[in-house]
């Protein structure tokens, strides 16, 4: 076998945590990337730190790890820091096969967020004002945020949002958080000395995923800790074969003492065609899902007349969808809450910038502005293992939780009410225990349910065989509405 070594230092980065090593890095991994060899590693030295904050002029996207078309690609350290600064995302790999990327910690510098200390409030007028150790990173005395842009209670208790409109300061590290008016009521449970996750400007809720992978297969990562990210975590979408997860850490700096890694996601995942299994990885605490299991739902943009002809636009993110003859889907409307029904591809009409494709059977109820959703899309047969998953979940695709322990707010397994679908079905809980950081012993923290506009939850479509096995609830409790299929067993 020919193997290609490519260390990181030989491209002039020297690891000592203050140099920008970042130019060195992307060049190092370009380099490796177009090399033609059975096997390419890019090497990085155990135990250092290596800083990032810009890239070469030559560099056409904010990753540092950039690959487009990459085989047999291996990034490796062991204990090995990366430092980066916003825009600088870690890793983006488009069209790869047969690549990993092991042994790194990921850190921001500047944090995305910082601690204020409640010293002032007023439900009335909107306002939390907050003591802090540090500037909060802007010039001047105001600040427009832009949205969505929030904070969070500094504990383990709870993750309410508190989206912001304005910054003010208002004097040396006494800043005035402004609340959206839809949200002041949260402001009743705050007091004096509370502290507050406080999102850092130009460093939070910016730069989208630190990790992309996106029409790949076979890629592996494994023995990474994460301690902050300005937004989301994994964005794993579209891609077409198997995907692996091995011994991933998202757990903040302890000394830090902010109970937050990421603003958003953990593990956002939509549309893939292969198996993607997750094993001993321990998730969370988050700004949003540990999990966001799903797939782009369809809306219909017109129907032929004997209703088996449809025409459609994916609702977020993309254009066309590789589907075939025998492709099984389900048809809703989220306005209504109706269930237009299941069908099955039997023709696919080539198009680069739509869906069309003619259906077995027609749909006498389907009409324009309805929603479809294919369940290949669920990234179907996800196997999530031996993992510790705090926060919440969202599950909407068919696989499997086995051995796992949720620490969570909620697990819902549903449909979103206005991107993200299947109508969920053939999900399985095995061996698996639940408790909830709520004090209330009752709280709900595992539902089924399905959603249409507005969160209303009065729909005829509903989940089908969600199986629970062998679970225990330490605290916490189980809610299915009415309608939903759910077996325990």
């Amino acid at each position: 076998m020919d193997i290609k070594i490519f260390r990181v230092e030989d491209f002039g980065a020297v690891g000592d945590g203050v140099t920008d090593d970042g130019k060195a890095i992307a060049t190092a991994i370009r380099q490796a990337v177009n090399y033609d060899s059975d096997k390419k590693i890019v090497a990085f030295q155990k135990d250092k730190t290596y800083r990032a904050q810009s890239l070469p002029e030559w560099h056409d996207s904010n990753y540092l790890f950039f690959a487009d078309g990459a085989k047999n690609l291996t990034i490796c350290g062991e204990n090995t820091k990366l430092l980066l600064k916003v825009p600088l995302r870690v890793l983006g790999f488009k069209n790869c096969e047969n690549v990993l990327v092991s042994g790194f910690i990921i850190d921001y510098s500047p944090k995305p967020y910082i601690i204020g200390t409640v010293i002032d409030f007023s439900v009335e007028t909107g306002i939390i004002d907050c003591q802090t150790n540090q500037e909060l990173g802007f010039d001047g005395n105001h600040f427009d945020a832009p949205r969505p842009f929030f904070s969070f209670p500094n504990t383990s208790k709870a993750r309410y949002h508190y989206f912001i409109d304005s910054y003010d300061k208002l004097k040396e590290n006494v800043y005035r958080m402004n609340i959206r008016d839809t949200f002041r009521n949260r402001i009743t449970s705050v007091k004096n000395g509370d502290e507050f996750i406080l999102p850092y400007v130009g460093a939070s809720h910016m730069g989208s995923a630190a990790f992309m992978i996106t029409q790949s297969s076979e890629y592996h990562f494994e023995n990474i800790r994460i301690l902050s990210l300005p937004e989301f975590g994994f964005d794993i979408r579209y891609n077409l074969g198997k995907g692996y997860f091995n011994n991933i850490v998202f757990r903040p700096d302890e000394k830090s003492g902010i109970e937050l890694v990421s603003w958003r996601d953990g593990f956002h995942v939509k549309d893939n065609l292969g198996v993607i299994h997750w094993t001993k990885c321990d998730i969370g605490p988050l700004g949003d899902d540990a999990f966001n299991l799903s797939c782009v739902q369809l809306d219909v943009q017109s129907v032929s007349e004997d209703k088996k002809t449809l025409h459609l636009l994916p609702a977020e993110c993309g254009k066309t969808r590789r589907l075939s003859p025998g492709d099984e889907f389900c048809a809703y409307s989220l306005k209504t809450g109706k269930e237009i029904g299941f069908g099955t591809i039997v023709k696919v009409f080539e198009s680069e910038n739509d869906i069309w494709f003619e259906i077995k059977e027609p749909l006498p109820l389907i009409e324009e502005g309805n929603q479809v959703s294919f369940y290949k899309y669920g990234n179907a047969g996800y196997i999530i293992e031996d993992c510790l998953v705090e926060g919440t979940v969202r599950v909407r695709g068919q696989g499997t939780f086995i051995n796992d322990r949720f620490d969570v707010f909620w697990v819902r397994v549903e449909n979103e009410s206005y991107v993200e679908g299947p109508i969920p079905k053939d999900v399985l809980f095995k061996n698996c225990t639940f408790t909830t950081p709520y004090d209330d012993p009752d709280a709900n923290i595992f539902c089924v349910s399905t959603q249409r506009d507005g969160h209303l939850r009065d729909c005829e479509y509903k989940c089908k065989n969600i199986v629970m096995e062998n679970c225990n609830f330490e605290k916490g409790k189980i809610q299915i509405d009415e309608g939903n299929e759910f077996i325990r067993r």
